[in-house]
């Protein structure tokens, strides 16, 4: 991290804990690892920011696969829509938000918390709620696109 003798003005900015979570509830796992890759990256530890991306986009990946999973194709019935349970979807996103929370938490918990002593400047949650929307929106078209491509979008 920076030297202890450093001013708030000279440290960068780095997304809070909180920050973190809100962007993993709106955007998936991979919008929260996202921004504990930049915490990593503005305090120049830049590998550290690319494997933490990598293995982000890894358990976006796999937690995909268990949604995916747990929803399953819309079937009709006679012409009407198969009622789907989110509630397993649902549990799916709080598991990552918690999940992610705790990690954070091991690997850079120490961290924040020597910034907020150090009186260093976080980023607005409200740039976090943005993060984590943009992330789900570029994620949601990525997947109709993949599935419009495959023919699976009917």
């Amino acid at each position: 991290m920076t030297d202890n003798n450093s001013s708030p003005s000279q440290l960068p900015q780095l997304y809070s804990l909180q920050a973190i979570g809100i962007a993993t509830f709106f955007g998936s796992i991979l919008a929260g690892g996202f921004l504990i890759s930049e915490n990593y990256r503005a305090l120049g530890m830049k590998q550290l920011g690319y494997i933490t991306l990598a293995i982000s986009l890894f358990a976006f990946c796999l937690s995909s696969i268990a949604v995916a999973n747990f929803v399953g194709p819309v079937v009709t019935v006679e012409g009407e829509m198969q009622s789907i349970n989110f509630t397993p979807v649902l549990l799916i996103i709080i598991a990552q938000v918690l999940g992610l929370l705790f990690i954070t938490h091991v690997i850079q918990g120490s961290m924040l918390a020597t910034f907020t002593e150090m009186q260093g400047k976080f980023h607005s949650t409200w740039r976090a709620v943005g993060m984590g929307l943009v992330a789900y929106i570029v994620l949601a078209t990525v997947a109709y696109t993949i599935l419009s491509t495959l023919g699976l979008n009917k």
